[in-house]
């Protein structure tokens, strides 16, 4: 009798223990869901680094081929100013199946709080709001945040973004979409909350598909007079050979009414290939100079101090615009090479309440 208690109390003890082992097991398993450990890359909280020495950019590439050359801008009279009655709006585009034809497609964008992204963007290490402006996905979906920004012919017109990826699949690419100058008619479309995610985005953009090396999916937006577009693909140098030896796309665009839409192309200009790793810091700057009329960028990898330039003169290309305000647009696309692009911040007034001020001092590497 004495014997068979002993062993009830030894079997007893047992099941205690792997209770208690298989409900530790399951914390951890939760816990790491919670906060990210077996989901998003985390970072570490940043510290200052020695600002980086931009390449030279002196040579001028040669342009792609085209279908056709854009008319320059007219500076004949002053545009019309870009709708504020909202600080920006969200859109997102999705190609229609296998065709080079895309629609638009609302709530591709997501907008993370200071909470939310705490919990699955910085593994509950930093509280800082995130826009992620498309998912880490193979399919063509592109995602842009469009805001009105003024203008004078008198001085740089920059745009200034950090940014990240945490996902990615095949190989990282498309990196970041920047629209300058964009002018579109009132009877087009605005910047205003009818236009918000709207999946009658009243613009009929056009899709522009690259099969020799990502299949990528950009969208050209209507605009009364011609506009700029420019983009850094870290697939140039990690997924494909670049063809002038830099990672930057600029797009000469004039597309009045999507009929007599027609684009000049430069790809893969510029100096060096960048290859920024999950939760790097990409710090990016984008600058037209309406004195020389050149555009010119630099992407800076905070975290491993890479640097991709250039700079591109525009004459006989494209005309300085006339001082006013135009419509300025943020975004990506994704295709075969694809990430889940987020915005950290950017150095407009319309977008500062989405961001946190504590990044803004960061913005002076570029």
């Amino acid at each position: 009798m004495i014997k068979f208690r002993k062993t009830r109390r030894a079997l007893s003890n047992s099941a205690t223990i792997i209770i208690v082992v298989a409900v530790f097991l399951l914390g951890v398993i939760l816990a790491g869901y919670l906060f990210g450990w077996f989901g998003k890359g985390s970072t570490s909280p940043l510290t200052p680094l020695p600002l980086p020495s931009p390449a030279s950019t002196s040579s001028q590439p040669s342009p792609a081929s085209t279908s056709s050359q854009p008319s320059p801008a007219s500076t004949s009279s002053q545009p019309s100013p870009a709708s504020t009655s909202s600080g920006y709006i969200f859109e997102g585009f999705a190609r229609q199946g296998s065709s080079d034809m895309v629609s638009a497609y609302p709530d591709i964008i997501t907008y993370y709080n200071s909470h939310t992204a705490s919990i699955l963007y910085w593994g509950g290490e930093n509280d800082l709001p995130v826009l992620q402006l498309v998912p880490a996905s193979e399919e063509g979906i592109e995602g842009v945040v469009f805001y009105p920004q003024s203008y004078s012919p008198l001085k740089n017109f920059t745009i200034k973004i950090i940014g990240t990826y945490t996902e990615s699949g095949h190989s990282v690419g498309h990196g970041f979409i920047f629209y300058l100058f964009l002018n579109p008619a009132p009877n087009q479309w605005s910047v205003s909350p009818q236009y918000n995610n709207s999946a009658t985005f009243p613009i009929y953009p056009y899709c522009v598909a690259e099969a020799h090396y990502s299949n990528g999916l950009w969208v050209l937006p209507e605009s009364q007079t011609p506009y700029l577009m420019v983009m850094w693909d870290p697939a140039w140098g990690n997924l494909a050979t670049s063809p002038n030896g830099g990672q930057w796309d600029v797009w000469i665009i004039n597309n009045p009414n999507d009929v007599n839409a027609s684009y000049i192309r430069y790809y893969g200009i510029g100096n060096n290939c960048i290859t920024p790793s999950p939760a790097d810091y990409i710090i990016i700057s984008v600058s037209y100079n309406p004195i020389t009329n050149t555009i010119s960028g630099i992407a800076y990898d905070y975290n491993n101090s890479e640097t991709a330039t250039f700079s591109l003169n525009l004459n006989g290309l494209f005309m300085p615009p006339n001082s006013g305000t135009y419509v300025v647009g943020i975004g990506t696309g994704n295709s075969y090479s694809y990430a889940d692009w987020t915005i950290l911040y950017v150095n407009a007034p319309a977008l500062e309440p989405l961001f946190s001020p504590k990044l803004a001092e960061y913005l002076n590497y570029v």
